[in-house]
This record gives structure tokens, C-alpha cells and sequence, in this order.
């Protein structure tokens, strides 16, 4: 069973305490996550370069970022064209409900 597995999963802990193993044990197993991390690391840019080989990756959606128009001050001019201030005319609080 690999290390990954091992301290990974339920099942795995089960295993780990059926041994009982000593601190140093658990040490020399931890050494080992290294090089179990490295090898599936390996693997997943061999499938990844099948993949490009094989025709590339799915495209990418790329989003675009959300863009506020700017808020009105209260002490700007109203955006209607009255000549009041905004929290005189449309910003007044019996006007924005």
C-alpha cells in the first residue's frame, strides 16, 4: 500500500495503527510521501503531454472580469440632467424605494 494511501485514508490509518509502529517507523514512511508525490507528479505530465500529442487540451473559457459602471456622490450632479444634486433629486431617500 503506498504511503499516500496509507496516511490518506481512512482505511489506510486502520492499516497504520494494525502495525503499531514505533515513531521512527512512521518518520521513514513519511521520508518516503517525497518521492510517491514526484511519481504521480510524472505521471500526470506524461497524460498530459498524450493529450497535446493526441490533438491539445479542451480550449480554456477565459471570463471576463465584472466592470461596475461608476457610482454617483450624493454631492454629484443627478445623472437626469436636472441641475440638482444627486441627493436631491433621484438620491433623496423617498426617491430610491
Amino acid at each position: 500500500m503506498s504511503t499516500i494511501v496509507l496516511y490518506g485514508t481512512a482505511e489506510g490509518w486502520d492499516v497504520l495503527k494494525e502495525k503499531n509502529l514505533s515513531l521512527d517507523e512512521h518518520k521513514s514512511l513519511a521520508e518516503g510521501l517525497a518521492g510517491t508525490v514526484q511519481k504521480i507528479h510524472a505521471l500526470w505530465l506524461e497524460q498530459r503531454g498524450e493529450q497535446i500529442r493526441a490533438g491539445g487540451l479542451p480550449d480554456v473559457v477565459r471570463r471576463e472580469p465584472v466592470r461596475h459602471p461608476p457610482k454617483v456622490g450624493r454631492n454629484d450632479p443627478c445623472p437626469c440632467g436636472s441641475g440638482k444634486k444627486f441627493k436631491q433629486c433621484h438620491g433623496s431617500p423617498g426617491k430610491l424605494h
